[in-house]
């Protein structure tokens, strides 16, 4: 009876440290997390959920257990994603700050691309194979841990959220499926000198409507929002905002057009110095949630809560 009862408490100690899905496979199955770092992910992630199962025992009001369980599960959220950070603060100092191009960098920053995504394409190959294998398997290890902490079906909803970005989309499928992609496709995209500057026009047009437009949404948006708090009446209130969205909405799509063109000019050189591979690599990376990089939170919020539908022009972007 005594071994039994130990039998059955190693089962249940086991199965408290491994949660869901536990093994040497995360639920991404890219391989580039050791055992070790996923255990200690998804202990993270399981001991995070323990702190938010604890809020719901308390006695205390539904207003203050509502309150602290949001400040609990934000907390645990904030414990996955700062796995690692340390290491990539030091990869970004070691790495990409010394050895990075500014010149193409800074070139490949004016069509759109992100400082760090246009800094790590213009390291050499080996560097760029390291930062991919690092940042996967900080990716893979946060994963784990929230996948410990809210579940399978949370987990999966996250990393097609976390796809509707152009640079994420690229480190799921292909970045951290495929050794290959990243140092034999991104080399040649850093070397924008290469052939960025035959669109220089495309791009000067681009930036001038985009900082201009911007600057105009901005203003309207937040006087429209100011506006609101001061009109009781409904129907007025979805005036002013019906009115500031179809505002937006056409302005967002000048943009559009513009940033269409230049990145038509774009890829056509991409694909004469690099090939197909990279010119998709990069449309991917700039098209693929550009949009909603492009607004603020809270602007995004309102389109997609109201589902207010984006101009024509911004189809696929």
């Amino acid at each position: 009876m005594v071994i039994r009862l130990l039998f059955l408490l190693i089962i249940l100690i086991n199965y408290s440290f491994c949660g869901v899905g536990v093994g040497d496979i995360s639920i991404v199955g890219w391989g580039k997390a050791t055992n070790e770092q996923l255990q200690n992910a998804r202990i993270i992630g399981m001991k995070a959920r323990q702190n938010v199962l604890q809020i719901d025992k308390k006695t205390s009001s539904p207003f203050s257990i509502a309150r602290d369980r949001k400040l609990i599960y934000l907390d645990g959220l904030q414990q996955c994603n700062q796995i690692d950070d340390e290491k990539i603060a030091e990869l970004n100092e070691m790495i990409i700050e010394k050895m990075a191009r500014n010149e193409d960098s800074k070139k490949l920053e004016r069509i759109g691309l992100t400082t760090f995504f246009a800094k790590f394409v213009t390291l050499p190959k080996l560097q760029i194979k390291q930062v991919v294998d690092f940042a996967c398997a900080k990716h893979e290890q946060q994963l784990e841990c929230g996948l410990q902490y809210e579940g399978r079906k949370e987990t999966l909803k996250r990393i097609e959220e976390l796809k509707m970005d152009g640079a994420n989309k690229l480190m799921f499928e292909k970045e951290c499926v495929d050794e290959s992609f990243a140092p034999n496709v991104y080399p040649c995209i850093g070397e924008s000198s290469k052939w960025i500057d035959n669109c220089e026009k495309e791009i000067d047009e681009y930036q001038r409507i985009r900082e201009k437009i911007n600057d105009k949404i901005e203003r309207i948006y937040d006087a429209a929002v100011e506006t609101v708090k001061f009109i009781k009446d409904d129907t007025s209130k979805s005036h002013v905002f019906h009115g500031t969205m179809k505002y937006i909405n056409y302005s967002e799509g000048s943009k559009c057009l513009a940033f269409k063109q230049m990145r038509l000019c774009l890829l056509s050189e991409v694909v004469k110095t690099c090939g197909h591979e990279s010119a998709k690599a990069l449309n991917t990376t700039l098209s693929v949630g550009y949009l909603r990089n492009e607004r603020s939170e809270r602007l995004q919020m309102d389109f997609e809560t109201f589902d207010y539908p984006g101009h024509q022009f911004c189809d696929g972007l």
